[in-house]
């Protein structure tokens, strides 16, 4: 049987960005964009057996929220932007490698430009790795995020790596002939080899998960008062029902936001509720109505939403409406 090999490209121009829910393969990342300034958000993913390289980059503010898949491993780490950058409330840093597990969920915030790698692979597959470069001394976490301090050299050297099989990846598909298995099964060997030389560096330093408990509790906070206000999101929760739900005041929890994700509950919410508008709007038919979508959204004023959404994405929603179904009667006919 051939070995599987793909490499594939998108891009996602302005405010399709939203649609780039699918750029970790097997997860499913939904993106919220936090201003019409977007320009464009590139993805690569390459396919190499039972294992995928992806890699995304953009050059504006996003929000990014979704889960790991549940049979894959994934490792990330950020080659531009990791000073601007949070995962779960929690600051990235650069010369930061992490390890997810299964079924992680995961809050990717960026505030400015930023490029990140991802390499996902079964725990089995990972382990065995692990277990036959280090001798059983790398042990991987069940239910931990594992954050790994790495030196320049170890990154850079990883950096290179990925890019080499990336530009070699990108060769080969555009042949198609009997050799095309055999260097893909090459490149899969040499990937897990530079991410197995990386994650083992004897200069390596796991980041203790008790430092960062305070950090990670409240970004599950956010994350739960997410969950609490989409299931409710008709009936448009109020901030004092969030911090009955979360047991703090509602200073407290406008202090936790701030620190988390640096915007205020009020501001993140209607993030979230813009884009949620936006997102429908964007997949709507002949039958959609503006009313009808803002409603959906915890929005009762027809006017004050429309004037908040062209705020935030630079149109009226009925505009991105009449794209929408233009696009859907172009499709059709």
């Amino acid at each position: 049987m051939p070995f599987v090999f793909d490499y594939q490209q998108a891009s996602f121009q302005g405010l399709d960005a939203i649609k780039a829910v699918s750029i970790i393969d097997g997860g499913y990342f939904e993106h919220r964009l936090l201003s019409f300034d977007s320009d464009s958000l590139k993805h690569v993913r390459l396919s190499l057996g039972d294992t995928k390289l992806e890699s995304g980059s953009h050059n504006f503010p996003i929000i990014a929220r979704g889960k790991v898949a549940p049979n894959t491993i994934y490792i990330g780490f950020m080659s531009v932007g990791a000073e601007s950058t949070r995962y779960n409330g929690i600051p990235v840093e650069a010369g930061r490698m992490r390890i997810y597990p299964e079924g992680t969920e995961v809050l990717y915030q960026a505030t400015g430009a930023a490029q990140w790698f991802t390499y996902s692979i079964s725990r089995q597959t990972l382990q065995a790795a692990l277990d036959q470069y280090s001798a059983g001394l790398f042990q991987l976490s069940t239910d931990q995020i594992i954050t790994l301090h790495i030196t320049p050299a170890v990154l850079e050297q990883l950096k290179q790596e990925v890019a080499d099989v990336l530009v070699m990846a990108e060769k080969l598909s555009q042949f198609r002939d009997t050799a095309t298995s055999s260097i893909a099964k090459m490149l899969s060997d040499n990937l897990m080899s530079a991410y197995v030389k990386a994650i083992c560096a004897p200069q390596n330093i796991i980041e203790d998960a008790k430092s960062l408990s305070l950090n990670r509790f409240h970004g599950q906070l956010v994350m739960g008062s997410e969950h609490l206000a989409l299931m409710n999101m008709e009936q448009h929760v109020k901030l004092t029902e969030l911090a009955d739900f979360t047991g703090y005041s509602l200073r407290a929890m406008e202090l936790i936001f701030k620190k988390t994700v640096g915007m205020t509950p009020t501001r993140w919410f209607i993030n979230i509720r813009l884009n949620g508008a936006l997102r429908d709007l964007m997949q709507g038919t002949e039958s959609t109505s503006v009313s009808e979508v803002a409603n959906r959204w915890g929005f009762q004023h027809l006017a004050r939403f429309s004037e908040q959404y062209r705020k935030a994405f630079g149109e009226l929603p009925s505009k991105t409406l009449a794209r929408a179904r233009k696009n859907t009667q172009q499709i059709a006919d």
